[in-house]
Order: structure tokens, then sequence, then C-alpha cells
């Protein structure tokens, strides 16, 4: 006699050798899967994304700095009246 292990799912008990049941628990770890796999190609997307901002800001501290620092400010109204 063979012993088959078995689980209750509410009142309805199966059989892990049931193939159906097999089959949608294959579907529902492939479709896991390509989740996990999209939301790692997206975390991977917004870590270069901030790499990059990073490396910007910190390479270029001067420039920035002189882009703002220099821009032409309107002396209309302080002085003119």
């Amino acid at each position: 006699m063979r012993t088959v292990a078995s689980a209750t799912f509410g009142d309805r008990r199966s059989t892990v050798s049931d193939p159906n049941r097999r089959r949608r628990l294959d579907a529902l770890v492939a479709q896991l899967s390509a989740v996990g796999s999209a939301w790692g190609a997206r975390l991977r997307r917004i870590k270069r994304l901030a790499e990059t901002i990073e490396r910007t800001k910190n390479s270029s501290p001067a420039t920035s700095a002189n882009a703002t620092s220099q821009k032409p400010t309107s002396q209309k109204g302080k002085n003119n009246g």
C-alpha cells in the first residue's frame, strides 16, 4: 500500500500527487518568478539612475555652484526706483 502526503484546504482534501494542483502550483511559481524578475530589473534601473545622479553631483560641484552663482540678476527696480 502506497502512502501519499495530503493537505487540507478548507473542507476539501487534496493530495500532493494531484496533477491539477501541481499544474496550478507550477503556474503560480512561474508567475511569481516573472514578477520577481520584473521588480529586480526595475530596482536595478533605479539604482543605476541614482548612482548616475550621485556621480554627477559629486564630480562637478564647482560647475553647479558657478552656474547658480553667476546667473545675471536683474537690477530693475532696486536702484532705479
